[in-house]
């Protein structure tokens, strides 16, 4: 069982995030962090936010996360990582 940001059906985590924009996305998110893994879901995306570096370096050595996801067309990013320090 991997810890979540509480969600509610058809809109997912949403309600966490109404009034953040994608300059505050990441602050959100460290509010809101499990160590060292959070799912979230925003509509009918699941995802991730990953704390612990160990964790990082299997996700980008998997060929199962190649793929960019809806979060990145929605934070208007085409290439990078996202990451943060969590508290």
């Amino acid at each position: 069982h991997i810890p979540g940001v509480p969600s509610v059906p058809v809109i997912g985590s949403g309600l966490s995030f109404i009034g953040v924009n994608n300059q505050n996305f990441i602050q959100k998110m460290q509010q809101l962090c499990y160590k060292p893994v959070t799912k979230f879901i925003i509509g009918n995306q699941l995802a991730f936010f990953v704390t612990d570096p160990n964790v990082v370096k299997v996700i980008l050595l998997s060929q199962d996360f190649l793929g960019r996801p809806g979060l990145f067309n929605f934070l208007g990013m085409k290439y990078g990582l996202l990451s943060a320090q969590c508290r």
